[in-house]
């Protein structure tokens, strides 16, 4: 059997939507992710998937974020990616279930490429790149990885209610 939700409720997708673009808001702020906000996803996430499928829906939730955790784990010990990021996407791939997880991980890492380039098409040729291009430092070149996260989670929401999927499992 998958354990996966086929499509979450409204209330579900507001409270993850907002979750998520209140993390969004924080991290452009102050470049970090809280873990009580990460707990408190997590947490909805549970108590979503536990009405939704009773202890099946617990083990749902825990197979997503053990998957979205695994998945990004390279990106972080390779310092592509903070801890906080990886935490948050393991907490919002508990929404999915393990396969919608796989599903959450791609979107979120193909906006993050969308992002990525974004902000290296602006630091490169805004006229404030060339003034101190000499002394650039390794902070210049990251970007808060939140956004990224919640378009990736909402493009995997919508394409659950169109009944599509990037990963089929028979």
């Amino acid at each position: 059997m998958v354990l996966m939700i086929t499509e979450l409720p409204s209330i579900s997708l507001l409270l993850l939507g907002g979750l998520l673009s209140g993390a969004t808001i924080i991290d452009l702020f102050t470049r970090r992710i809280p873990n009580e906000l990460v707990l408190g996803l997590l947490a909805v996430a549970l108590m979503v998937q536990v009405t939704d499928a009773g202890v099946h829906g617990a083990a749902s939730a825990m197979g997503g974020l053990l998957v979205g955790l695994a998945l990004l784990l390279p990106f972080y010990v390779f310092g592509g990616m903070a801890a906080g990021d990886v935490k948050l996407t393991g907490a919002t791939a508990a929404f999915f279930g393990p396969i919608g997880a796989i599903s959450v991980v791609l979107l979120t890492l193909l906006w993050g490429a969308i992002f990525a380039s974004g902000v290296l098409a602006y630091r490169t040729w805004s006229p404030q790149s060339t003034e101190h291009s000499e002394t650039a430092q390794e902070t210049d070149w990251q970007f808060p990885y939140a956004g990224a996260i919640c378009a990736g989670a909402l493009s995997a929401a919508l394409l659950q209610a169109q009944g599509l999927s990037l990963i089929t499992w028979n």
